[in-house]
């Protein structure tokens, strides 16, 4: 994502081995974080009637109030990217980060 965006900028420079580090250091409030994959129990609760019709209540909702496609976040309610089952790397700021794990840590299981 990096390199797409420096390429959209008109800056064709291979980054370093180390950008990251130097990103870091010039944006403090800013970090690293894996965010958790998908669990097991979860994944197997995936009922095709409940999901279907979530799915028609979340395209009439869209219609509804006009939203626009490309405001829309590949994201779920706990940090996980739709359609991803392993652990991803993200870029997030310190006080999100703080507050995830604040979430993390109340919820039932924890």
């Amino acid at each position: 994502m990096a390199v797409e965006l420096l390429q959209a900028k008109g800056d064709y420079k291979e980054l370093g081995i180390r950008w990251t580090d130097q990103f870091f250091s010039r944006h403090p409030d800013l970090k690293a974080k894996f965010y958790g994959r998908l669990d097991r129990q979860r994944a197997l609760a995936s009922d095709p009637a409940i999901l279907s019709h979530w799915f028609d209540l979340y395209k009439e909702t869209i219609i509804k109030y006009n939203v626009n496609l490309l405001d829309i976040y590949n994201i779920d309610e706990k940090g996980i990217l739709i359609g991803l089952i392993h652990k991803t790397k993200v870029i997030v700021s310190i006080l999100e980060a703080h507050k995830s794990c604040l979430k993390s840590c109340i919820q039932p299981g924890n």
